[in-house]
């Protein structure tokens, strides 16, 4: 029996009755085509069969269903018996990203809370818990009542199309193939300034010039906003290749070698708040007055900093010792290396860049206790006052950190630099993931657990301001080193909308901001420029990118046509392949290579037929789609949204397009949790956080639409931004509809009956809206 045409009946004989599974097999296996097999102990296992050679079927088979009983989640839970070694294989199966496996859960028996084990909790495919068949002894088959069969025929029925589909797709989609095409196709997507010098092709070749990426090269903007796999990392470390006429060195920091909860315990917090209050009681008449001397304000904006001047006068050193400074510069090295030699070695021993934060912010901690100290010892409050306001400043602070010697002398051969530096910042993503975990390793408790809800804002937002200041964006010190450096720090768009929230004064009015937002002609020309690149060919960037990309693929993937046309809802619906696959994503890069990198192998591994059929594409951009939810989407924001899952599955089975009344349903009831906010349950802020994330889009009526500025009434944030929803907000979204994403579909099962089709994009609409949102991304 090839394991690649296999369905494992995973269960617990106990409290699941042998006719209703028996049952449930037989009527599985009447719907599915007949070179599909279903395994079932009862059926499989005679007598002298090996259990342990069984469940190794579970190891490679293409899919799995679980029926769901409470002694199943009974025994998985405590570990016992066979049940729970096949539960094992599957969770691991359902957890690798790299799997290639589908799994549907079914309720079974019992109830959800008292059947379904944690990992399942928000993904029962279907309640069987009625399903009661009836054996027919004269024939030996089970049947069912008419009222039944009209409530589960059609269950089956769409199992079984899932199943199926899934078997198809693998069998034309050899998932080595796949991994390797993909690879490729990437080109190293998340580039390092090593990889780049040794692919110059890439700089010159591949990379697209975004609106985000023009803003940051010209210094209009130094933040670079954007979600994860929208760029931002490629953004950092392309710039300063690609501008290294202008760039004397480039100082890339990476925020995942920053160990922030080591930070935080080597930090004795309580102690500033104690050191204040002596303050507040020694003059108890001027309490108000000191409420406002919060040490924690200052701590990470000078630690960042001190960060900056470490990691400059690492690399100013660097520069002298390789002979690249000018006749004047060269004059100070060797004061340089003297004075950085002693600073690393007297102070701080062997110090890494892992460690410059946590050895920056203890400097502070030290410096904020000598001046707290000094000024305790002062009698009277005015003399308090000015003794505070004259050394609690970034210069003290600096002086304190590296020495005058030091600090002067980096400041002299900055000063007198020919070229600009600039400093990037990036991985972000990755350092608050590893601070989530370590966190959750080492349990909550005590003033670490207050600290860290907004330890993540404030460590950002400090950043920020710091920059802000640095760049002359906002009143503040001045450094004149930081008239000879550039900043591309790039910041999740999650992170950025939590400090806005948290402090929207003191960004208002500033655009210091790039967003990343990739339009559909963008992503045709990344898409293009990797295949070109693959296949050897030119590319010419004065050509249309879709008429290229069209003649691209009769060239060199001549099995994957075009378009598509099918039937949707008594429709007759014809759509260019590349738009088919970009309403199928986030209008992220990462997501369309995914969904390429799939086709075209599939349409390298299918030597009998002329071209791939639109069924096999559809087949193929379905469990592209699963995989990208999982290891993308649930990925990404569930550390942010906390019960994402569970808010996701109040849509299972919901209208693709739902009315005002019908949303405010389905969120009335449930808040969401959101980190590091708390709880939220303001309706409209709801929709908001589903709109941001892609999840929801607004319908908008046609008496806005002759209104604003859009260039389709099928508003999602990646096609039509943020002002349209904010725009709907004033005029009231009791007068729209809502539009699930179709990436949703499948997973949600969501009724797409009776609607029409969404996203039916065109070349053209590509355009006008590229045009559109350009206009508005160089007016800001």
């Amino acid at each position: 029996m090839p394991d690649d045409h296999i369905v494992f009946i995973s269960y617990a004989h106990q409290d699941a009755s042998a006719s209703r599974v028996v049952g449930f097999n037989q009527f599985l296996h009447d719907c599915l085509p007949g070179k599909i097999s279903l395994l079932l102990d009862r059926k499989y296992l005679g007598i002298g069969k090996n259990i342990p050679n069984y469940m190794q079927h579970l190891e490679t088979c293409p899919a799995a269903i679980i029926l769901m009983t409470p002694e199943y989640k009974r025994r998985t839970e405590n570990a016992t018996g066979g049940v729970f070694t096949e539960f094992e294989i599957i969770r691991k199966r359902v957890l690798d990203d790299k799997d290639d496996f589908l799994c549907l859960p079914v309720l079974f028996e019992g109830a959800r809370y008292t059947a379904v084990p944690s990992l399942f909790e928000n993904e029962i495919h279907e309640d069987f818990t009625k399903f009661h068949p009836r054996l027919n002894e004269t024939t030996n088959n089970y049947y069912l009542s008419d009222n039944l069969r009209e409530e589960f025929i059609p269950l089956f029925t769409e199992i079984a199309k899932v199943v199926e589909s899934k078997i198809k797709v693998r069998s034309v989609l050899p998932q080595d193939e796949n991994e390797k095409l993909l690879e490729l196709l990437f080109a190293k997507t998340k580039i390092t300034r090593g990889w780049l010098k040794l692919h110059p092709e890439f700089s010159n070749h591949l990379f697209v010039s975004t609106h985000a990426y023009k803003r940051i090269k010209n210094q209009s903007a130094v933040f670079v906003i954007g979600r994860k796999g929208s760029g931002k990392s490629t953004i950092a470390n392309t710039l300063p290749e690609l501008e290294n006429e202008r760039y004397k060195t480039c100082i890339a920091i990476l925020a995942d070698h920053i160990n922030l909860l080591s930070t935080c315990e080597m930090l004795d917090y309580d102690k500033y708040g104690r050191s204040r209050d002596v303050l507040k009681q020694r003059f108890a008449t001027r309490t108000h007055e000191f409420a406002q001397l919060n040490p924690m304000q200052f701590l990470f904006k000078y630690a960042w900093l001190g960060v900056f001047y470490i990691c400059l006068a690492n690399e100013l050193c660097e520069l002298g010792r390789n002979n690249n400074f000018n006749k004047n510069q060269q004059n100070y090295f060797k004061l340089l290396d003297s004075e950085y030699n002693k600073f690393t070695f007297e102070q701080f021993r062997n110090i890494e860049p892992s460690k410059y934060f946590t050895l920056t912010s203890v400097a502070f901690s030290e410096f904020w206790d000598k001046i707290v100290t000094t000024a305790l010892s002062l009698t009277d409050y005015s003399s308090v006052i000015r003794y505070i306001d004259s050394n609690l400043n970034e210069e003290n602070y600096l002086r304190f950190l590296l020495s005058e010697p030091l600090l002067s002398v980096v400041r002299n051969i900055v000063t007198q630099c020919d070229r600009y530096a600039i400093i990037t910042l990036d991985d972000f993503d990755s350092v608050f993931s590893i601070f989530r975990d370590s966190l959750r390793q080492a349990g909550k408790g005590g003033t670490l657990s207050i600290i860290s809800q907004s330890l993540e804002t404030s460590w950002i937002q400090a950043l920020m301001i710091l920059i802000l200041e640095l760049k002359g964006y906002r009143k503040g010190w001045r450094d004149s080193v930081f008239d000879r450096i550039e900043f591309c720090i790039t910041i999740p768009r999650d992170s950025y909308t939590q400090v806005i929230n948290a402090d929207r004064d003191a960004f208002l009015d500033i655009e210091c901001t790039a967003d990343i937002e990739w339009t559909g002609v963008y992503l045709g020309q990344m898409l293009l420029k990797r295949q070109c690149y693959m296949y050897s060919e030119y590319y010419d960037e004065n050509k249309d990118v879709f008429s290229e990309l069209k003649r691209l693929s009769k060239a060199f993937i001549r099995k994957l046509p075009d378009t598509m046309t099918f039937d949707f809802n008594g429709d007759r619906v014809t759509i260019d392949l590349y738009c088919y696959v970009l309403r199928h994503t986030f209008w992220r890069p990462r997501d369309v290579l995914k969904y390429y990198a799939a086709l075209m192998t599939a349409a390298m591994s299918c030597p009998d037929q002329d071209m791939l059929t639109v069924e096999q594409i559809r087949l193929i951009i379905g469990m592209t789609t699963k995989i990208i939810l999982k290891s993308e989407f649930i990925k990404e924001f569930k550390e942010v949204i906390i019960n994402l899952e569970k808010i996701e599955n109040q849509f299972r089975k919901s209208p693709q397009i739902l009315q005002h009344d019908q949303l405010f349903q389905k969120l009335r009831d449930i808040d969401f949790s959101i980190m590091p906010q708390g709880i939220l349950s303001d309706y409209e802020e709801k929709i908001r956080i589903l709109y941001e994330i892609g999840f929801l889009g607004l319908l908008i009526p046609k008496d806005v639409e002759e209104v604003e500025n859009i260039t389709s009434r099928e508003c999602f944030y990646f096609n039509e931004g943020l002002s349209i929803f904010d725009s709907m907000a004033k005029y009231s979204f009791e007068n729209c509809s809502f539009l699930i994403h179709p990436i949703f579909v499948e997973e949600l099962q969501i009724n797409y009956r009776g609607n029409k089709f969404i996203l039916h994009w065109t070349d053209e609409y590509l355009r006008n809206n590229h045009v559109v949102r350009s206009a508005v991304l160089d007016a800001s």
